[in-house]
């Protein structure tokens, strides 16, 4: 997402990319979600659902969801100073 500002006499624009706060995903299903009522913490580790039966799945196999977030938060790179 950015911002577009007009500026000043030569009429400048000037682009400044704002970064998106980060929404919670559905551990089970993927969703993206902007109401994240139906939680679990797990280990100290919160983990996010959309909807009842997502919460019932994750709780059926908790040791391969938790395995695959875990995997998930380890692969992802770290963030450089022009990511900020």
């Amino acid at each position: 997402m950015f911002e577009v500002k007009e500026g000043g006499e030569n009429q400048r624009i000037v682009v400044k990319w704002k970064r998106r706060a980060a929404m919670p995903i559905d551990t089970v299903c993927g969703m993206e979600l902007s109401i994240t009522e139906i939680t679990l913490v797990l280990n100290g580790t919160s983990f996010y659902f959309c909807s009842e039966g997502c919460r019932a799945e994750f709780l059926r196999h908790t040791d391969d969801y938790v395995q695959a977030a875990t995997t998930e938060v380890e692969a992802a790179e770290p963030l450089g100073p022009d990511d900020v």
